[in-house]
């Protein structure tokens, strides 16, 4: 590695859907990512994404994965709502969450390559609870694998 490969410049993309996206390389190609921020739909804000770069550009199964997120966000919410409460409840005593929509926000979503059963992601949320706190669900397929509590 030379002391020019440090200050090389970062590359963009321009993807269909997600629109422009930073390609993040590696030595080791299988760490490459794409970031960027797109809309979230379902509520109209930006919010940041990461996407494993598995080829020159996000794949349409990607694509695809994110949009079945926004298509269903609640049911999604419904599943882990009560993992939330319980960790928050760890911090506030009692804690229940009244207006999902008004009391957390989506900011981070990261998408895999999707070659792996079950397929790992996750989405953070912001709330204002006890601080500010991000809020990491971490998935496994359909399944939330855990909820944490970030400072």
């Amino acid at each position: 590695m030379g002391l020019f490969s440090l200050f090389k410049r970062p590359k963009f993309i321009e993807d269909e859907y997600f629109g422009k996206l930073r390609l993040v390389t590696f030595k080791d190609s299988s760490k490459n990512y794409f970031e960027g921020k797109v809309k979230f739909h379902p509520t109209g804000v930006e919010v940041m994404i990461m996407l494993d770069a598995v080829a020159d550009k996000p794949t349409a199964a990607q694509r695809s994965f994110y949009k079945n997120i926004e298509e269903h966000i609640d049911n999604y919410i419904t599943k882990f709502t009560g993992n939330i409460e319980h960790e928050l409840g760890e911090w506030i005593p009692g804690f229940k969450i009244k207006d999902f929509h008004g009391e957390f926000q989506l900011v981070y979503v990261n998408i895999p390559g999707l070659q792996i059963e079950p397929v790992e992601w996750e989405l953070t949320f912001e709330t204002y609870h006890a601080g500010s706190h991000h809020i990491v669900v971490l998935f496994a397929g359909e399944n939330v694998d855990r909820v944490l509590v970030d400072a």
